[in-house]
Formats: structure tokens, sequence, C-alpha cells
């Protein structure tokens, strides 16, 4: 009875609902993307390549047509978005060598294991054409609050002909193709760790619809974009239905951020 009258006024419940996430976002949003104190250890998913170039979260992903408006074709590579804002370190993917400097805002690194190329920019640097590189090494710091990077096959390869570059995922070791089913909701500011290959193998809580091991107003933000029709997929969908009706929606919303909130202790209610 009390499910059926919740249905009656979700369009309302919705617009509450988006209000007071709204208001919990900016604090969640630091949860998710902050890194602990000391020093820094860039994030490599298990059995990857590549380790991530900045601590941080996940913007654009590769071929991510959003950015068909900005550059006039799809996202030909990735951006991070660095926690710790401008000047924050940015790490060697892998062991390599760099391979070209055009400027002191990106360069290029190939790398030993797979031979392959990478491209970064929105930084500042001080390398040199030949200088070797060790996994994990600071080479560079953010120019602004995000970098961008792109794999390439060939040394020299441009980065504006998306059919030039790569898919990052293998190197990865996760999933980063908009065009294979990959997705980043709005706001940004899910781990790096979510986006692993083997990430939906741990234990999900209910509740937390962005398999981070966190449940916060964002969770309750995305339950509500999904509901909108706002984003198609997502990851952790059965734990987003909180209240197991075979629907995700507003309702489920209401219950995470009740949850948050602290007026119910548990989820399922």
């Amino acid at each position: 009875m009390y499910i059926r009258m919740f249905r009656r006024f979700a369009p309302l419940l919705a617009v509450c609902t988006a209000l007071v996430a709204l208001v919990f976002v900016a604090d969640a949003t630091l949860q998710h993307s902050t890194t602990s104190a000391g020093p820094a250890t860039p994030f490599r998913c298990p059995g990857a390549e590549f380790n991530f170039p900045v601590d941080g979260s996940m913007g654009w992903i590769y071929r991510e047509p959003a950015s068909i408006e900005v550059s006039g074709t799809v996202h030909a590579g990735l951006d991070f978005w660095a926690s710790g804002g401008d000047g924050s370190p940015v790490y060697a993917l892998a062991d390599g060598e760099v391979s070209r400097t055009q400027n002191s805002w990106s360069f290029d690194i190939v790398y030993t294991d797979s031979g392959v190329e990478s491209y970064m920019t929105h930084l500042r640097h001080n390398l040199s054409v030949g200088d070797p590189v060790a996994a994990g090494q600071v080479i560079a710091e953010t120019d602004g609050e995000w970098v961008h990077m792109s794999v390439g096959a060939q040394v020299g390869y441009d980065d504006r002909v998306v059919e030039q570059t790569q898919d990052p995922s293998p190197f990865f070791a996760a999933s980063l193709n908009y065009d294979d089913g990959a997705r980043n909701p709005l706001p940004y500011g899910r781990p790096l760790s979510v986006w692993c290959a083997d990430a939906g193998d741990e234990e999900i809580q209910t509740g937390e619809s962005l398999c981070d091991g966190v449940v916060d107003s964002i969770d309750a933000l995305v339950v509500l974009q999904y509901s909108a029709g706002l984003i198609v997929t997502k990851p952790c969908s059965a734990s987003a239905d909180v209240n197991r009706d075979g629907f995700i929606d507003a309702l489920d919303a209401s219950l995470i951020l009740q949850h948050v909130a602290g007026l119910l202790p548990e989820l399922p209610f």
C-alpha cells in the first residue's frame, strides 16, 4: 500500500530528492575523488601494463560522443581529473622513453613492453626526446585540473585523427571504450578502481549504484539520472533497486538519501 502511494507522488518526489542530492553532491564528490595523505602511488588495475597518470577520477572516456560539440569528432583518448587540482603530479604510465616533445605542455612516450606510444597534454614538463621514464615516476604536473592522454600504434601518430588512436582499455585492464558500453555518469568523481575489468567481482552493498564501495548522495543522483533517461547504462543496477520492487526510480533515490542522512540505519529497510 505504501509503495503504491509513493509511486503516485513519484514525479514530485523526484524533484525534491534531486534538490536534496545537489546539496550533498559537493561533499560526496570530495569523498569519491580525494586521495589519502602521504606519498602518492599511482593506481594500477590488476594485470595492467599501464598505471593511471594522476590520482583522481575519470572524465571523458575513449570515443565519448560528447566531445563532438568541442572538437568535431568523438573523443580520441581519456581525460583524467586530478584530485589535487592544478600542479598535481603526473606519472609515467609504464617504463619507456620520450619520443616527442613539441612544446612544454605535451609529449609522447614509447613504452618498452608493448612498443605502443602515448600522447599526453594539458600539463607542464621539462622532458627531452630520449629521456627514459620508469613506471609511476613523476614526469610532469597538471596545467589546470585535468590531463588528456591517448594511445597510438605508431610513433608520431596524430591524436586529432581518432582512426589513428587505439582503444586504451587493454593497456589499463579496464573498460574505457564508449562504443563497448562504458559510461561515466555525471557528476564525475568515481574512483579509478571502479573502471578495472574485475571491479564487478567485489561484493556490492545495497544502494551502491557506482560499484565504488561507498553509498552516498552521488548514488542517489545517478539513480535519478537513470530514471529520467539521462543515462542509459550504469554498473551495479541490482544494488540500485533498493526496495527490490523491480524498478530503479526516484523512490530508490529517496531511500538512499534517507540512509545517507542517518534516517534509515540499514538498506534494504
